[in-house]
């Protein structure tokens, strides 16, 4: 394939001196064993620190494994400088002077590298591919000159990305504020105002299963029940013992990760579905408590932080057993309380949505244009002029 590039083109060894014989692996237990400053780097940063170090020097650190090489917007090179060790998870390149290794390492993160990183279950750039890949080469005042016009387009599009992080930081702590003022009423435990409960089934699932649909933590979300990525039993057995009905109310309870512990959501209607052994199904006495509000007082931070210290850990999983969950207390006003309360957060939520659903968007479009950017910084279309940002959005398309 012909190259876009207007400089010459040179593999990667003609540029740099490859230190990998230098890097030294070392486990998690010996360097808790080896405390220090010293920073230690993995494939995409780093990772811990340990006692010593083996190079000193501004250095470009470009992944091995680990890296989602064929993902344009995931980094797969960085720049380090002073003391340091680097395990063998990372390449080690020394940019001789024909290179300014930040325009280096600007490439590295735009370079296709397919034909060049290879494996099944793990992708791996061998010291042998990496040697080969291309490089555009243009004189040293150009590469600076590009590098100096490519940070001040960057540096934009970081803030615009970093204003749409503290727009999702925003809204989560007006969710946290608003769930948090939910605490009115007399607090009753969840057994106390449970009609039936029980857990799910331990059939096997799978994708290609012949039998009733099994609904599972995925399909737990956002307070409801998300009829997608659906798995059904291996075989056609009976499980209507674990049938799902309009108002059930579906827990998360076991799980490897502790903010997915007590997760819930309520079914709209009835469902011609089981549901998963590490889900547990309330159903609850309408006449004093609505599922939704039991769903939403589940969200609030006084019982979130109740749940997470319930939930013992073993093996690195974490559980609530019916039993402890049945003692959870949530505040219960009226009826009418709830129903309002209930109203009022599902029109916030749809207007939080709709601007998560919004920074979402802009964030693609921000991944898009950081690539496009470098795209048009390597093919000598970056001028420093206004005209940079026509071409840069021509790219994006």
């Amino acid at each position: 394939m012909k190259s876009s590039s207007p400089w010459p083109i040179v593999p990667l060894h003609a540029v740099v001196d490859v230190l990998d014989h230098v890097r030294v692996p070392v486990s998690a237990r010996e360097r808790a064993e080896r405390v220090g400053d010293t920073p230690y780097y993995g494939a995409s940063g780093q990772v811990g620190t340990i006692d010593e170090a083996l190079f000193n020097e501004p250095l470009v650190l470009l992944g091995e494994d680990g890296v989602q090489f064929f993902d344009p917007f995931k980094p797969k090179a960085y720049l380090i400088h002073g003391p340091s060790w680097v395990n063998n998870h990372a390449h080690v390149l020394r940019p001789a002077s024909s290179i300014d290794r930040r325009f280096l390492c600007y490439q590295l993160n735009h370079v296709d590298y397919r034909g060049f990183a290879n494996g099944t279950t793990r992708l791996k750039l061998t010291q042998s591919a990496m040697k080969r890949i291309p490089l555009s080469l243009p004189d040293l005042h150009t590469q600076r000159r590009i590098v100096d016009i490519l940070e001040d387009h960057l540096s934009r599009l970081d803030a615009a990305t970093g204003y749409g992080r503290s727009v999702q930081d925003q809204v989560q702590a007006l969710r946290r504020s608003y769930l948090h003022r939910l605490g009115v009423g007399p607090p009753v435990k969840i057994a106390e105002l449970a009609i039936a409960s029980g857990y799910g089934t331990s059939t096997k699932c799978s994708y290609g299963g012949i039998g009733p649909v099994v609904l599972r933590i995925p399909n737990v979300r956002d307070g409801r029940l998300v009829m997608k990525d659906l798995k059904r039993a291996a075989t056609d057995q009976d499980l209507s013992t674990f049938d799902v009905r309009q108002g059930d109310v579906l827990i998360v309870r076991t799980n490897g990760s502790k903010d997915l512990i007590g997760r819930s959501a309520v079914a709209e209607r009835d469902l011609d579905a089981a549901y998963a052994s590490y889900l547990i199904r309330y159903r609850f006495d309408g006449k004093r408590v609505l599922p939704e509000w039991v769903s939403l007082a589940l969200e609030s931070p006084s019982i979130r932080s109740d749940l997470e210290t319930l939930a013992a850990s073993s093996a690195g999983q974490y559980n609530l057993s019916l039993a402890k969950l049945g003692r959870v207390a949530i505040p219960l006003p009226d009826l009418a309380s709830q129903q309002e309360a209930v109203a009022s957060f599902e029109e916030y939520s749809r207007f939080q949505n709709r601007l998560l659903d919004a920074v979402a968007v802009n964030s693609l479009k921000g991944q898009a244009l950081r690539a496009a950017v470098l795209a048009a910084a390597f093919a000598g279309k970056l001028t420093g002029r206004h005209t940079d940002q026509e071409v840069i959005e021509e790219l994006a398309q």
